[in-house]
């Protein structure tokens, strides 16, 4: 006698065997349980949602039935984990936070069924991304709080590994930074084989406080990869945000920022990489809540034989008056079969404003190229000059040089395969 398995029951399934082995105190578990119910009842985003038309998740829908099961705490990390001497390094296994270094006085690391309580109480909205928040709290097996009360002296790297073979890895961070700190926060995303990453990250900055984050997402082809990050600034803090999309075959970022006291300012670059059968989706939100708050947004975008969407909104709400804001998008395609989507927008309630925004596609220089082959410079050669000096608007003073070896490798395999 034949049993019909629905899609919801897959998913139930997989809920009981991941929370078999966690040892969740039975609120987080309800509350678990009720996040993957909402997600039945609504499903992935689909293309019909103006957010999605650009981006179908049929293949994220996928591989979101096969879920990462809990792995040992003693757990082998891969030789080559110390992302860099000058970092202090987390070390994440498939969402696992397996390794944490001796940390400086200031900086306290929570992991483990508080810290998985901690981020499930405090749910991070996202524009269209509901479904998928709901997905994560569903199925995280672990989370990691960095509270950061003084200045570090180095920058914190949190270094996700993701196993080929793993399924779909939940993860989930909250970042925060106290009044008056200055902090660098490094995320890193390398993932391996056809895996499905659905991270999270909430960063809340506190009065006067000051936070450089870099994201950097360098999975292997074949890998699908959404995240989100959401960043709340208060009074008169400010935050310097990087955002290199480097691998994976779809992949994702929603990046919204809340800037909710007077004074908050906010710098965003954003750089995504589409080579062959790649498709790589930045969606920016800027919110300027508050008067006197400053924003700058700097993307490119560069396609190769593959797909690039940017889409940069900034909202200012009423009474939010002298608020000074700008998104900037300049977009790149290298070949004939590449495709770049670029949708920037301003949505404005206040009338004492500074706002502006703009975007350009195009190819190449032909005079530029020609000037340095003029100059005995090889074509090769001198379209590489050019793509790196296109995007080092955003790659430039990264704060650490294996970012630089990630960055360059990345744009070398996108540049090679347009060469050949």
């Amino acid at each position: 006698m034949a049993i019909e398995i629905t899609e919801s029951d897959k998913y139930r399934e997989a809920f009981d065997r991941v929370h078999a082995s966690t040892a969740l105190p039975e609120k987080s578990v309800i509350m678990k349980s009720e996040a993957l119910e909402r997600f039945i009842r609504g499903g992935f985003p689909n293309t019909r949602s103006e957010r999605w038309k650009y981006t179908d998740l049929g293949i994220a829908a996928e591989r979101a039935r096969t879920v990462a099961l809990p792995i040992p705490q003693t757990a082998d990390l891969p030789d080559g984990t110390q992302w860099a001497e000058d970092c202090t390094t987390i070390i994440a296994r498939n969402g696992q936070y397996l390794e944490t270094p001796d940390l400086p006085p200031g900086i306290r690391i929570e992991t483990g069924p508080a810290a998985v309580a901690s981020t499930l109480r405090a749910p991070v909205p996202m524009p269209g991304r509901d479904a998928l928040a709901d997905l994560n709290a569903a199925f995280i097996a672990d989370s990691l709080v960095l509270d950061i009360s003084h200045t570090p002296a180095t920058p914190i790297c949190i270094h996700h590994l993701i196993d080929s073979g793993a399924g779909a890895v939940h993860i989930r961070m909250a970042i925060r930074v106290a009044a008056g700190v200055n902090a660098s926060v490094i995320e890193v995303y390398e993932g391996s084989g056809d895996t499905l990453t659905n991270a999270i990250t909430d960063i809340s900055i506190s009065a006067n406080g000051q936070l450089s984050h870099t994201r950097v997402q360098a999975d292997s082809h074949g890998s699908v990869h959404l995240g989100a990050t959401s960043i709340h600034l208060a009074s008169d803090a400010s935050a310097a945000v990087r955002a290199l999309e480097l691998g994976g075959s779809l992949a994702r970022l929603d990046l919204a920022a809340h800037l909710d006291g007077p004074g908050a300012d906010i710098d965003i670059s954003s750089l995504v990489l589409a080579p062959r059968e790649t498709h790589g989706d930045h969606h920016i939100d800027i919110d300027h809540s508050a008067p006197k708050t400053r924003s700058r947004v700097t993307s490119r975008c560069v396609a190769g034989h593959g797909r690039a969407v940017m889409n940069g909104r900034i909202h200012v709400c009423e009474g939010a008056q002298q608020t000074d804001a700008g998104l900037v998008n300049h977009n790149l395609v290298l070949s004939a079969t590449g495709e770049i989507d670029a949708k920037p927008e301003l949505e404005i309630y206040a009338d004492d404003v500074s706002c502006s925004h703009g975007s350009t596609t195009g190819q190449l220089d032909e005079d530029a190229l020609f000037y340095l082959q003029s100059r005995g410079i090889a074509v090769e050669d001198a379209r590489r000059l050019l793509v790196q000096a296109f995007v080092s608007a955003v790659t430039s003073n990264v704060p650490s040089s294996p970012i630089e070896r990630l960055a360059d490798d990345a744009l070398t395999r996108l540049l090679g395969e347009c060469d050949e």
